[in-house]
């Protein structure tokens, strides 16, 4: 919990703060970047302060690793877009409504921003999130479990960017939000999980959401909310698939033991 704290404490005491001294919320997102630095910098210091050198250079270690699978790699990668695609169809199967073609991203924009957005969130957040929060909790409780604390966590995290003006602050869409993020913790975590815990695959599917958070338009307020919530259905459907599969798995184990 010492880490959760050093993560929120500051982003709501600075921003609250702020807001309550009569700040602008746009004039706080310079704040941004040193407040996105939290996660993995905390995460470092604080394994620093456990384990010492050794700790920090094992956990640098565990950016890449060789026994992790191309298919987990791959699989990463398309899980969110692939769910969003599916939103899609599902909504114009509905009431016939499609993006239309001005709400995408050019094709060069695609090309431009994405670099930025894998290795940037993925620096700063997953070496906290996932190398260093989840791996501790994982020696105590499951993946699953562990994973629904981050994902609130990471939520409560991400509230700067309502208390920045930079969403809409109202309590639908912070209720959205959170049934969301914790649904896309829960994805990375399992990722993470499989993947042995390599941070760069946690990374990848970060980046994997964050394809359709910035170039597919499902997060569209004129037309309602309707497909982000099929977007949302769709996700913790397959959270369940996975978590019944992992039932299932550990019992036939079982009995193949016995």
């Amino acid at each position: 919990m010492v880490y959760a704290v050093c993560c929120l404490v500051p982003v709501h005491a600075v921003l609250w703060t702020a807001r309550g001294l009569g700040s602008e919320p746009e004039s706080l997102q310079a704040l941004k970047l040193p407040l996105s630095i939290l996660p993995t910098l905390t995460a470092f210091v604080l394994t620093y302060l456990l384990s010492g050198e050794k700790g920090v250079i094992g956990m640098a270690r565990r950016t890449f690793l060789k026994t992790t699978g191309v298919r987990v790699y791959f699989l990463g990668l398309l899980v969110f877009p692939a769910l969003a695609g599916l939103a899609l169809i599902v909504r114009t199967l509905h009431d016939g409504y499609f993006p239309p073609s001005y709400e995408w991203k050019a094709w060069y924009l695609v090309l431009l921003a994405s670099p930025f957005l894998l290795i940037i969130p993925g620096i700063l957040e997953e070496y906290g999130w996932r190398g260093f929060m989840q791996e501790r909790l994982q020696n105590t409780t499951n993946v699953f479990a562990a994973s629904f604390i981050v994902g609130l966590t990471w939520g409560a995290w991400h509230m700067m960017d309502f208390l920045m003006g930079r969403w809409l602050f109202e309590p639908y869409v912070v209720i959205v939000f959170f049934v969301y993020i914790t649904a896309v913790s829960l994805i990375v975590g399992l990722f993470y999980k499989w993947s042995g815990g390599s941070v760069f695959v946690a990374m990848l599917v970060h980046f994997s959401a964050n394809i359709v958070n910035f170039f597919i338009p499902i997060w569209l307020l004129e037309p309602g909310l309707l497909t982000p919530l099929i977007f949302i259905a769709l996700t913790w459907l397959l959270i369940m698939i996975l978590f019944l599969g992992s039932i299932f798995g550990k019992a036939k184990t079982g009995e193949a033991d016995a």
